[in-house]
């Protein structure tokens, strides 16, 4: 595939700095009691991350023809909850992983019961997010935020997912587990990014409908990219950069290098198909979005 984009990091860099300013703003300060968990909460949310979900939230609201500053918050809603996946993967008891985003992991630098803790209370503090957002948002059409989210927060999404993976272990892995574990835990979370985003831009149907199919094939191929990025890191240095993996799998280890691409490839295109017929400005943005999640080296 040729790849042709029109963004560039500048746009990134500045829908990164809003959603980071408004995390600031939004999370408890640490000065306030309980002191180690609002420290916790703190650094696992504001450690170095791409901020893709959110990013994704913000364009699905603006080529819906909403305006950023609608989704800002759902947005930084949803890295909330986002982060509290993170911090519960993370734990011995499930993928036994000691670094996150370049840094120690919740646990590693605040114990098991602060991050099952700080976990939890991001998970709280996102709804409490999307209600304060969906009180306060002007579109004609009033939307469900939080069932959105809560419908892939339960056994049939992320939490879901990864329980199959720590059922299943390496060994019982197939392609179609595989697709079912990606599609659960990361693909389930971009569809409620953009179909929020989407809705805090007043959406029409046919936008929702375009919207979700793009970024459930978006998620598709995020999570087949980031395993195959995983795996050249560890084929090019030799280490796991201290990572620990319990029962964490990489769809390399099984299906192999070349599959893995090509399924990434595979999604993209999916993704870029499922917006064909999207009725709204600025499709290229999606377009250009998507292939620039699929070049992404980290």
């Amino acid at each position: 595939m040729t790849i042709m984009t029109s963004l560039n990091e500048t746009y990134f860099i500045e829908k990164r700095r809003k959603i980071e300013h408004l995390l600031q703003e939004v999370l408890p300060s640490t000065t306030t009691p309980p002191y180690l968990l609002h420290r916790a909460m703190r650094y696992a949310v504001m450690a170095p991350g791409k901020r893709v979900r959110p990013i994704l939230c913000i364009i699905a609201c603006e080529v819906s023809g909403g305006d950023e500053s609608q989704a800002l918050l759902p947005a930084c809603a949803i890295e909330l909850f986002h982060t509290y996946t993170l911090i519960h993967d993370d734990l011995p008891c499930m993928d036994d992983d000691d670094y996150r985003r370049g840094q120690l992991s919740c646990h590693t630098v605040f114990g098991d019961a602060i991050a099952v803790l700080a976990g939890d209370a991001l998970q709280a503090l996102a709804f409490d997010l999307l209600v304060k957002a969906q009180k306060s948002s002007s579109t004609v059409n009033q939307k469900d935020y939080v069932s959105e989210l809560a419908e892939i927060a339960s056994t049939c999404g992320v939490v879901g997912g990864q329980s199959i993976e720590i059922e299943c272990g390496e060994k019982g892995m197939t392609l179609e587990t595989i697709e079912q574990i990606h599609f659960m835990k990361t693909a389930t979370l971009f569809k409620a990014s953009a179909r929020i985003g989407a809705m805090a831009g007043n959406a029409s149907q046919n936008q929702i409908d375009c919207l979700s199919a793009y970024a459930l094939n978006l998620g598709m191929a995020f999570q087949f990219v980031d395993d195959v990025i995983d795996a050249s890191d560890r084929s090019s240095t030799g280490v796991t950069s201290g990572k620990k993996k319990r029962h964490e799998f990489n769809s390399v280890n099984i299906l192999g290098m070349e599959v893995a691409s090509e399924r990434a490839n595979h999604f993209t295109l999916q993704a870029e198909s499922a917006i064909a017929r999207f009725e709204g400005k600025n499709k290229q943005l999606l377009i250009d979005f998507a292939r620039w999640l699929l070049k992404r080296k980290s």
